[in-house]
């Protein structure tokens, strides 16, 4: 079974990145690179990318690949101003109620 070796960990809040990071530290990931900053009109979104070394730790999860609209839900959620064009492209494209898109966006950041 194929498993994740990098995942990019997203948040608004550079001390909930620093959490969630540290929580994937905890097993057996590691960072690599600098954390970089993505900056919208109204926004300021973290990223830190993780890597795991060891083809048997599955701490990342199963190979996944996200469908092509997503990178453009997150684009638009990142400004303020088109985040509720955001939910409502993710509710059309998944049929979600709008506490469930909501969540999945507090999931993400």
């Amino acid at each position: 079974m194929k498993y994740n070796k990098y995942k990019n960990v997203w948040n608004k809040d550079l001390n909930q990145l620093d959490r969630k990071v540290n929580e994937f530290i905890s097993i057996g990931c590691k960072p690599i690179g600098g954390v970089s900053v993505v900056v919208s009109n109204s926004n300021v979104i973290y990223n830190q990318t993780i890597i795991v070394e060891s083809d048997s730790n599955d701490a990342l999860g199963k190979v996944f690949t996200e469908p092509a609209w997503t990178e453009e839900v997150l684009r638009l959620y990142a400004d303020r101003e088109t985040a509720l064009a955001a939910r409502d492209l993710l509710i059309e494209k998944t049929g979600m109620s709008n506490d469930e898109a909501m969540q999945w966006f507090k999931d993400r950041w």
